[in-house]
């Protein structure tokens, strides 16, 4: 797509949807994705080319790290179904699903993860036949197309191998998965992905810290007392989780089912909400 250095964001998101005939565009936007950086920046829509192209530039020259466009969802929700009408629409939403598993941040229970592994294997059938066919999965190139990097630290292949092809047999066992559409195989892998914890949320790696000065404050005036996420581990790790509904706080690096989680949502009407939020620096 060849567009003005002047043009902006939106008017970029437009031609995309009209090049790649989708049919809610709206669902979309343009993020930055920085070179040796695995989380992704939501641009605003009215950021003209031209601009950032010139902050990208002084970044590179800085870091030496390049930055590009990246077109996806704004956000995928819990309540997600994949529109046949729009089948790019539903492609790209499904590729999106599929990424933000295989970079999932915090472990999963392995029966959840061996069962999206499972859908995606039974999807892309043709893709890992010879591996399927020698029921072998357990090299490590082919295990990373299907499991989370985080979940497979233990390197134990063996027996995520064991645990996918199961789970691939007893969706093969099944009449209607035979005659699946490859829409009906995407929708399986997106209703399987919708039960992990941090599905659909965008995610930062953050430390909590006691307290800031005055000026570094992002929000001036603040109360001066500060609400412990975990009292049991103050000055924590958390990954910092930003869905639809609020932001949660898991703790990093925790083992499946013991993870500390604690959520504020937008809701004015629950006990424990965000009131206001600020940036300034690293700190927010």
């Amino acid at each position: 797509v060849h567009m003005p250095r002047a043009c902006t964001l939106r008017q970029l998101k437009e031609r995309l949807g009209e090049q790649l005939r989708i049919g809610n565009v709206e669902d979309f936007a343009c993020f930055q994705m920085t070179d040796g950086l695995q989380t992704h920046r939501l641009l605003p829509d009215a950021t003209q080319l031209a601009m950032l192209e010139e902050k990208w530039a002084k970044l590179k020259a800085a870091t030496t790290r390049a930055s590009h466009l990246l077109f996806k969802r704004r956000f995928i929700s819990f309540d997600e179904t994949l529109n046949p009408g729009d089948l790019t629409h539903a492609t790209l939403t499904y590729r999106q699903v599929v990424w933000d598993y295989l970079n999932y941040p915090v472990p999963e229970a392995e029966d959840t993860v061996k069962h999206i592994a499972a859908a995606i294997l039974h999807l892309e059938y043709d893709h890992f036949r010879l591996y399927i066919e020698a029921r072998r999965l357990d090299d490590p190139s082919i295990l990373q197309q299907l499991v989370p990097q985080v979940s497979l630290r233990n390197r134990q292949y063996r027996m995520w191998s064991t645990k996918i092809l199961e789970a691939f047999d007893e969706i093969c066992s099944k009449r209607e998965a035979l005659e699946a559409s490859r829409l009906l195989k995407m929708s399986a892998v997106l209703e399987r992905a919708k039960k992990m914890q941090l599905f659909g949320a965008h995610y930062w790696l953050g430390r909590q810290v006691e307290g800031v000065p005055p000026h570094e404050a992002p929000i001036p005036d603040a109360p001066q007392k500060n609400c412990a996420i975990n009292r049991k581990q103050k000055g924590g790790e958390y990954w910092i989780c930003l869905d639809l509904f609020g932001v949660r706080f898991v703790t990093a690096d925790s083992q499946p089912g013991q993870s500390f989680s604690r959520g504020f949502l937008f809701n004015e009407e629950t006990m424990e909400r965000i009131y206001c939020c600020k940036a300034k620096g690293n700190i927010v």
